[in-house]
C-alpha cells in the first residue's frame, strides 16, 4: 500500500514509523513543508505514553529516555502565596530534538522525507495513492480542502500568547500569576532540556493591547515585546536569559471535525482536533491517532472500513479531552474572577478547572498541600467550586 503523510511533525513521524514497523511492505512517504523548527520549545508526554511508545517501538523509546526530563510537582504561586503539590510523572523534550530523532528512525525504516517540499494537493494524492493521511496541523491544508466532509468549525479564543525558551532547567511544572499596570499575566513553564524550560506567557486581547505590545498594529514579536517577557522572566525566574520565543501573539483556534475521514483521506493530531495547550495533551493524543490508525489499518480488510474503525476507536476519548481542554481554555480567558482569591482557593480551582479531576480525588492521590496551606481556605473553595461525585484519572 502507498501511503502517503502530510505534515512531518510528532504525529505525522510517530504514523510513519509504526505503520513501516507493522508491515514492512508498506511503502510512506512524509512531505513536510516547513524546513524551520515551529512555534513550541518542548513537548509533555506522560509517563504512559512512554510506556507504550517502548512496546511498540523499543529502540526509539531506548534513544529517547536519556533526553527526557522529568517532573512530578506543581508550583503554583498566586496573590502573593504559593503552593507546591506532589501529581504524577510527567516528562518532556525539545521539539526539535524529538523531531530530529523520529526523523532518523523513519530513514532506518526507509520512509521518505520531503523536508521543505509542499505535497502536491490533497486529491492529486488521494489519486495517487491508497491512503492520504492528513497531519499537517490545525491549519490543515487537507481538511479544507475538503471542508464539507469533515465539516470542522474552528474556535478562537479570546487571549494571546507567545511561547519562550528560557535558559534555565526548572525542576517542576510552574504557574504564576504576576500584574502589570493592573492586568493579569500568566506565566505556564516547564523543564524540556538541562538547560533549557519552555515557558508561555498568556494575557487577555485586552490587556495585550493595553500594554502596547502590538508592533505597528500587528501581533508580531517585536522588540517591546522582548523587553517586555526578559522583564517577567526576571521577576517570575531570576535572572535568566531569553533564548528564542515565537513570531508572533497568537489567539489559540481550537479545532474539532465532526467527521475524520472522507473516502481514503483521513485526519489524525490536530488536524482533526487541535486543542488548548494547557492541557499538554497534543502529542500525546497525536501519538495514540497514529498507534490506532495503523492498528485499524493492518486489522481491517479494507481501507473505507479501517477508517471508520479508527475514528470510532478514537473519537470518544479524543472528544472528553477536547471537552477538557475546552473547560480549561475558558479558565484561563477568565482568570481575572480568581486574581482576588486567597492562594489554597486559586489553586484548588486551576487543578480541577477541567472537570478530569475532582477535589476528593486530590486528596486520594495524597495530594495534601493544599489542606495544609489554609483549611478554611480550602474548604471555602470546595464549597464555592464544588466537587465531582466520580474522581476521573489523572493523566
Amino acid at each position: 500500500m502507498r501511503i502517503a503523510v502530510v505534515g512531518g511533525g510528532p504525529g505525522g513521524l510517530f504514523f510513519a514509523v509504526f505503520a513501516r514497523l507493522a508491515r514492512p511492505d508498506w511503502q510512506v512517504t512524509v512531505w513536510e513543508r516547513d524546513s524551520a523548527q515551529s512555534s513550541g520549545f518542548g513537548l509533555v508526554l506522560p509517563r504512559r505514553a512512554l510506556e507504550t511508545l517502548r512496546q511498540r517501538d523499543p529502540d526509539l523509546s531506548h534513544r529517547l529516555d536519556s533526553r527526557m526530563v522529568w517532573w512530578e510537582n506543581v508550583l503554583i504561586r498566586h496573590n502573593g502565596g504559593s503552593v507546591s503539590i506532589a501529581g504524577p510523572p510527567y516528562s518532556s523534550i525539545s521539539r526539535a530534538l524529538l523531531l530530529s530523532e523520529l526523523r532518523v528512525r523513519c530513514q532506518e525504516l526507509q520512509v521518505q522525507i520531503r523536508t521543505g517540499q509542499a505535497a502536491p494537493d490533497s486529491p492529486e494524492l488521494a489519486r495517487t495513492h491508497e491512503l492520504v493521511v492528513a497531519a499537517d496541523g490545525a491549519n490543515s491544508l487537507v481538511r479544507s480542502a475538503h471542508q464539507r466532509s469533515f465539516g470542522s468549525t474552528p474556535k478562537v479564543g479570546r487571549s494571546r500568547y507567545a511561547w519562550l525558551c528560557m535558559g534555565e532547567q526548572l525542576d517542576a511544572f510552574q504557574f504564576y500569576t504576576l500584574e502589570r499596570s493592573g492586568n493579569v499575566i500568566q506565566i505556564h513553564s516547564y523543564p524540556h532540556a538541562t538547560d533549557a524550560s519552555t515557558v508561555i506567557i498568556e494575557m487577555r486581547e485586552e490587556a495585550w493591547r493595553r500594554l502596547s505590545l502590538a508592533s505597528d498594529g500587528t501581533d508580531a514579536f517585536g522588540e517591546s515585546s522582548v523587553q517586555f517577557c526578559q522583564q517577567i522572566l526576571t521577576d517570575a525566574f531570576g535572572k535568566v536569559p531569553l533564548l528564542a520565543h515565537s513570531r508572533s501573539w497568537r489567539r489559540f483556534v481550537s479545532v474539532s471535525a465532526e467527521s475524520w475521514t472522507t473516502r481514503n483521506v483521513v485526519l489524525m493530531g490536530d488536524a482533526a482536533h487541535a486543542m488548548h495547550f494547557s492541557t499538554g495533551s497534543g502529542t500525546k493524543l497525536a501519538m495514540d491517532d497514529a498507534l490506532v490508525l495503523v492498528d485499524c489499518l493492518a486489522g481491517e480488510a479494507g481501507i473505507e472500513s479501517a477508517l471508520q474503525a479508527y475514528q470510532n476507536r478514537r473519537y470518544p476519548t479524543v472528544s472528553e479531552f477536547a471537552r477538557a481542554a475546552e473547560a480549561s481554555r475558558v479558565w484561563f480567558e477568565e482568570i481575572d474572577a480568581y486574581r482576588d482569591k486567597h492562594i489554597s482557593e486559586f489553586a484548588l480551582s486551576l487543578l480541577i478547572r477541567s472537570g478530569r479531576i475532582s477535589a476528593e480525588r486530590l486528596r486520594w492521590a495524597g495530594m495534601q498541600a493544599l489542606r495544609d496551606t489554609d483549611e478554611p481556605g480550602f474548604r471555602r473553595a470546595r464549597v464555592e467550586l464544588g466537587v465531582f461525585a466520580e474522581p476521573r484519572r489523572i493523566s
